[in-house]
């Protein structure tokens, strides 16, 4: 066992049963546990992997020491709101050198202040994807004035898009989900019934 090995397994570190420190290692979160001043006394090798340096290089200095400025300040701002407020904070960060994004879970327990780190530069992406999807739907409704509705069957609750919305008057979100189509007229449109051509 190394010297920066021994260096975690101190405090309740070293009284979690075996199962559990086997459970920690096989995770691909990365885990780092700090004290209260912020030093680490705990990272596994999947943070070392996530942060790309040695988990042993993280021993006994805060970890945001060695990250972008961005984006260590942000985590070092984060790991002490959460332990004033000892509420657990999520933060979503991109890490510039590596050109990644990751979720981080701080979460502060007694005396320890546990952050779990985990990559999701496609979840990003795929994200990004859907919201430029989204975007240029409603640039299409807005340019030939068509509107999209969507119902729920087993609920029988219908949504509208906000063009769907405007062309009715309406401002967006305005209508609302709702379990029938109200009786009502696009806006401009003539509030006369059209004429019935006569039979043959």
């Amino acid at each position: 066992m190394t010297d920066a090995s021994r260096a975690v397994q101190t405090g309740p570190i070293a009284a979690a049963p075996g199962f559990l420190t086997a459970v920690l290692h096989q995770m691909t979160d990365g885990i780092v546990v700090l004290d209260l001043d912020g030093a680490c006394r705990y990272a596994d090798e999947a943070v070392g992997a996530i942060l790309g340096c040695r988990p042993a290089d993280l021993l006994g200095r805060p970890p945001w020491t060695g990250l972008p400025e961005d984006f260590g300040l942000r985590l070092r701002q984060t790991c002490a709101a959460a332990a004033d407020s000892s509420t657990p904070i999520r933060l979503v960060e991109r890490h510039a050198q590596l050109g990644s994004w990751f979720e981080i879970r701080v979460v502060p327990h007694d005396v320890d202040i546990v952050v779990l780190f985990r990559e999701i530069t496609t979840e990003r992406a795929e994200h990004d994807e859907l919201v430029q999807q989204v975007d240029r739907l409603s640039e299409a409704e807005r340019i030939v004035r068509f509107g999209v509705w969507e119902w729920e069957i087993s609920s029988g609750r219908m949504r509208w898009s906000d063009e769907l919305h405007r062309i009715y008057g309406l401002a967006p979100g305005e209508f609302g989900p709702c379990s029938r189509l109200p009786r009502m007229r696009p806006s401009g449109s003539s509030s006369r019934s059209p004429k019935r051509r006569p039979q043959r």
